[in-house]
């Protein structure tokens, strides 16, 4: 008799242990994901990284690819992202919604390294997209055809 107690104030104390437990787990997760809200475009800095920076022939702007990925296994992303800036900021800089020119899926860019983007003059940037598969894993694809207040030209050429 004395032992069936003994395990039934156990089994309630290791159960509200778990609940209170599983509360702080809750309530921490989701302080930490609030306190990194402040990323740009709403995407977490951390998982985003320069994959190359291509300066205008006159070095006064230059256009910065971006890849973000991550998720993990049960939700994961990517997408690839162009920017243009002026050519005297670090490229980590470029990461700003006015400076957007290209948002979509990994592999919207195609083409080889240093022909998927190329500057045509210094005001005119080409750009080599395939947008079935921009289109892929992302709820809108962004295209603009005009960078750095309009001084910049951007110029599309659809490819699969």
């Amino acid at each position: 008799m004395v032992l069936g107690r003994w395990l039934a104030a156990a089994f309630r104390f290791f159960r509200t242990a778990l609940a209170v437990l599983g509360l702080i787990v809750i309530v921490s997760g989701a302080a930490w994901m609030l306190s990194r809200s402040d990323a740009p475009s709403g995407a977490q800095w951390a998982d985003a990284w320069v994959v190359e920076s291509i300066p205008a022939p006159d070095r006064r702007y230059k256009a910065v690819v971006f890849n973000e990925n991550g998720g993990g296994g049960i939700s994961p992303y990517c997408f690839d992202s162009v920017y243009v800036s002026k050519g005297d900021r670090p490229d980590e800089q470029a990461w700003d919604d006015a400076n957007l020119v290209v948002n979509g899926g990994c592999g919207v860019l195609v083409g080889e390294w240093g022909e998927r983007i190329r500057w045509t003059s210094p005001t005119e940037l080409r750009i080599a997209i395939d947008p079935t598969v921009g289109s892929r894993g992302i709820a809108t694809m962004r295209l603009h055809g005009y960078a750095m207040s309009g001084q910049v030209k951007i110029v599309f050429a659809a490819r699969n």
